[in-house]
């Protein structure tokens, strides 16, 4: 057992008990994928204990063997999602991105293609779409309900995590503001570092304003695009951000704070053993 302390703003520091469930390998039936580990997390913060919405409630953290192309939740299927690794566009992307598209068919890719574009400021007051780009890196946006072929799921986030390697090989970064950009390596990852959380922080936010009650990630940059870092330091920035993303609601006096509730179970889909 332990404790994961969690700076969600400058005024609450979150705490999440981690109560490891040992269970290795069970539930098969139940999700599609194998458990390699079950963790029962809460908040104990002051704010969430006193919260009429209860968000300090536990929920299942769970580490799962297998694609995220399997997962299902048999107890509420249609009030589930899966959490692809898409890019800025949402469409034509490889790896996992590749076959949750194959596998959700033609009302998925429909969906997605009507995902409408991001816009940003224009210096004038007003804003622009940014042509091509649905969903910016470090944001998430969700396609569903919907009928999605093979899918088990009625609901697929796609969340756009870092590209590590433009910080190890000079080249600049769209991502990279005029604020933030800088040379150093260090400032390089650290402004990765915060993407890809605030990928799966977003990714949280969309699943709790559709009231799902269980989501499964694929794990965000943790292939080539992961740089330099290993799997264990992009799988742990990942926590974090679910972590984050449970109690933002109740951080930022939003209405989130409510769907945060709902969420019951929160996978973490490794496709092997490394």
């Amino acid at each position: 057992m332990c404790w994961i302390r969690i700076h969600a703003s400058s005024v609450h520091t979150f705490r999440f008990l981690l109560l490891f469930l040992p269970s290795a390998n069970i539930n098969m039936s139940a999700t599609g994928l194998s458990t390699i580990a079950r963790y029962a997390i809460r908040s104990s913060s002051t704010a969430a204990a006193s919260s009429s919405n209860n968000t300090n409630k536990l929920f299942s953290l769970v580490i799962s063997g297998g694609s995220v192309v399997d997962f299902t939740y048999a107890a509420n299927p249609t009030k589930s999602a899966i959490v692809n690794a898409a890019n800025e566009a949402c469409l034509g992307g490889g790896g996992v991105d590749g076959a949750i598209s194959d596998a959700g068919g033609p009302d998925l890719l429909q969906d997605r293609m009507d995902l409408p574009f991001a816009t940003t400021e224009d210096g004038d007051g007003g804003r622009r779409t940014r042509n091509g780009v649905r969903c910016p890196t470090g944001e998430a946006v969700i396609t569903g309900p919907g009928d999605y072929g093979e899918l088990g799921v009625g609901y697929v986030i796609h969340a756009v995590g870092p590209n590590y390697m433009v910080y190890d090989d000079g080249r600049s970064s769209s991502n990279l503001s005029s604020d933030s950009c800088d040379e150093s390596e260090n400032t390089g990852y650290e402004h990765g570092d915060a993407l890809l959380r605030s990928a799966y922080v977003n990714s949280m936010q969309r699943a709790a304003e559709n009231d799902l009650v269980a989501i499964a990630f694929s794990l965000i940059s943790s292939g080539i695009f992961r740089g330099r870092h290993s799997k264990k330091e992009v799988l742990k920035i990942g926590v974090e951000g679910i972590t984050k993303g449970f109690v933002s609601g109740i951080a930022d006096g939003g209405a989130l704070s409510e769907g945060a509730s709902s969420l019951e179970e929160v996978h973490l889909c490794a496709f092997n053993a490394e």
